[in-house]
């Protein structure tokens, strides 16, 4: 079954089978009559079972054996014969027919069943076959073949009639028609052979010419994956990998690089890290003997990107070093382009670097990729700055790439880019606690986008705003599945914002006990990348809910909860203070960003909890003047929510 035979947009049309007032037409149009016995017309329907096809099938069949016959007044016909005559099946009853013509007739149309349900009688000239036009206008009086409309092909009736034929070859004469028909479609197509690589995929496949198989196959899906055609690419890369594994001498350095180059971009835009990870430690030895080749760069780059998913970050930073070693070497543009993109997304995950390095890098990036015609990595490029400006807390900056990211899908018609923009947006808007702003960005992500990766991006996004939004419901069943997902393909970075979700959902459905221990330890366990962070944001809001009593706990909720309530009231404080002392003294966080905002946002409600005033109007202050850079969020209406609860107080004293 199609992957998009479920989406809104299909409609399913069910067929009903023909009434018995048209199969009669059908069979008295076939036997060329002008009445039909009843008991005739009944046994032929019921054996056709409403099937158009069948019936007529039935009708040939009957006549070309003499079983019925209309040379007389009225036709005639032994109820019993016809009954004991007619074959189980259409596909049986058409094996029949086959068998029945004469060989040279038969061989013809077997041949031209190689080809394929439409056929070029010309190919069938070129390939050996004698008398092809003759013998096609006598297959077309019986009805097995029909010139098309438009054009000089020919095509059989029905894809059965075609499988019926094909399916009569021996394996061996089988083999040797599609190499022949094969090493012809090649020969004429010389100069535009990725015109036709699907059709010459798919006759080498069927030979022992493994090598031209792989050759079409890689070349078949590279173009597939160039439209987001992704169920086609998979199915003819999948293809080569198998021939690959099965015949590894069928591949060439040069043509294996080739094959990578496409299925490690397929196989992480499918999200399937751990496919990537397991291909190229198989093969990538392979690709070193190439030396300083821009593929090599290519399939580096997505083995960082893989590894780095997979949260393998000392291998990540191994393999970057060496492709950023290799593109400098051979100094082209979308080499360093790709080096650089990987650059900067290791930066962001695993090893941060000053704030001038990151401007320097950002530059050269989007100069070396806007000198490609590369759209993969013009967009790849785009979407990795906006995320390191997110990860700085540089909320503008991160909105501006995401916005263009759009403008250019627009102006290009490229959905990825529309999608990566909305999946960035999406982001901004969940950190600035505008959660219905990020579930809408995250649908129309999820609506727009053309790879497996995007799409499940904006599912975690979306499930993310419906928790925080307290649809707690709806958003752990995505969060799950989505949990479930990245385990499966090697998905393991994706869960660092779905692990402190889910911890604060146990917090809301009143396991809080159990929720703040979720987030210290993922805290301990992830301490060294970005999201430890933001797991500390999160657990320092549950603290200050729980001082500030503004959470009315159910009496059940609060005795099942007593001891850790009792607990952080009396350390939430020096908690709160430690763990956002991390947070502004991290190098990782810009000093005017978004993420410092937000820690001194903490501070100051923790010491107006706390009725110590002064200090919580400093805290306060400095949040509100970092986060008002950022725009009119709901995040900097708690600042000033609060700064306005100290300003009425003062009034009133």
């Amino acid at each position: 079954m199609p992957s998009w035979i479920n989406r809104a947009t299909i409609f399913k049309l069910f067929l009903q089978p023909l009434p018995i007032g048209d199969i009669r037409r059908i069979i008295r149009t076939r036997l060329s009559i002008e009445s039909l016995p009843e008991a005739l017309a009944w046994q032929v329907a019921e054996r056709a079972e409403g099937n158009p096809l069948f019936a007529e099938e039935i009708a040939s069949f009957l006549s070309e054996r003499g079983i019925v016959r209309t040379d007389t007044d009225k036709p005639y016909f032994n109820g019993t014969v016809v009954a004991t005559a007619l074959p189980a099946s259409v596909q049986s009853l058409l094996t029949v027919r086959v068998d029945r013509l004469p060989q040279n007739d038969r061989t013809l149309l077997q041949a031209a069943s190689v080809i394929g349900r439409r056929f070029d009688p010309q190919l069938l000239a070129a390939i050996g076959m004698t008398d092809v036009d003759a013998r096609l206008t006598a297959m077309q009086a019986l009805d097995l073949v029909h010139l098309e409309r438009k054009s000089d092909d020919c095509a059989f009736k029905h894809a059965l009639v075609r499988d019926a034929l094909y399916q009569s070859l021996l394996t061996e004469a089988r083999a040797a028609l599609h190499l022949k028909i094969g090493e012809e479609i090649e020969r004429r197509s010389s100069n535009r052979l990725a015109e036709v690589a699907e059709v010459l995929a798919h006759h080498y496949s069927q030979t022992e010419r493994s090598d031209k198989a792989f050759a079409f196959l890689s070349l078949a899906g590279r173009k597939s994956l160039d439209v987001y055609s992704l169920d086609q690419a998979t199915a003819h890369l999948a293809a080569a990998l198998a021939l690959l594994a099965k015949t590894p001498q069928c591949a060439s350095d040069d043509q294996l690089a080739e094959f990578l180059v496409s299925y490690t971009y397929l196989s992480n835009i499918s999200a399937q890290f751990n496919v990537t990870i397991d291909l190229l430690q198989r093969y990538l030895p392979r690709i070193d003997r190439l030396k300083d080749d821009p593929r090599a760069v290519i399939i580096r780059h997505h083995y960082t990107f893989a590894l780095l998913w997979n949260t393998r970050y000392r291998e990540a930073l191994l393999i970057q070093a060496e492709t950023s070693q290799i593109a400098n070497r051979i100094e082209d543009s979308r080499s360093r382009a790709y080096a650089l993109a990987g650059e900067i997304l290791v930066s962001t995950i695993v090893a941060p670097k000053p704030i001038q390095d990151f401007e320097k890098l950002k530059t050269e990036a989007l100069d070396a990729a806007s000198n490609t015609s590369d759209a993969y990595i013009q967009n790849w490029t785009r979407f990795v700055i906006a995320w390191e400006e997110f990860h700085l807390g540089r909320m503008q900056n991160a909105r501006a790439s995401g916005r263009e990211l759009i403008e250019i899908g627009r102006l290009l018609e490229d959905p990825r880019s529309i999608g990566l923009g909305l999946s960035v947006l999406a982001l901004i808007a969940l950190l600035s606690d505008s959660y219905d702003e990020a579930l809408e960005y995250s649908q129309r992500s999820m609506e727009v986008a053309v790879t497996r990766q995007d799409r499940e991006t904006a599912v975690n996004i979306k499930g993310c705003a419906l928790v925080l939004m307290r649809r707690t419901n709806e958003g752990v069943a995505l969060l799950k599945k989505f949990r479930d997902r990245c385990f499966a393909d090697g998905d393991l970075y994706s869960l660092s914002t779905v692990d402190g979700v889910l911890a604060v959902s146990e917090v809301l459905q009143g396991n809080i006990r159990h929720g703040i221990r979720l987030l210290e330890d993922s805290i301990l366990k992830r301490n060294a990348e970005a999201c430890a962070d933001w797991y500390r944001l999160f657990l320092c809001e549950i603290y200050l809910q729980i001082i500030g009593g503004s959470e009315k706990l159910s009496f059940g909720t609060l005795l099942r909860n007593l001891p850790i309530l009792l607990k952080v009231s009396a350390t939430a404080a020096s908690l709160v203070r430690a763990q956002m002392t991390l947070m502004l003294e991290s190098p990782r966080w810009n000093g005017e960003g978004h993420f410092v905002g937000h820690a001194q946002l903490i501070l100051g409600l923790l010491y107006k909890i706390k009725k110590k005033r002064a200090i919580a109007v400093v805290h306060l202050a400095e949040a509100k003047r970092i986060l008002s850079q950022f725009g009119q969020t709901p995040i900097l209406a708690r600042v000033e929510t609060a700064l306005a609860e100290f300003r009425s107080t003062a009034l009133t004293q």
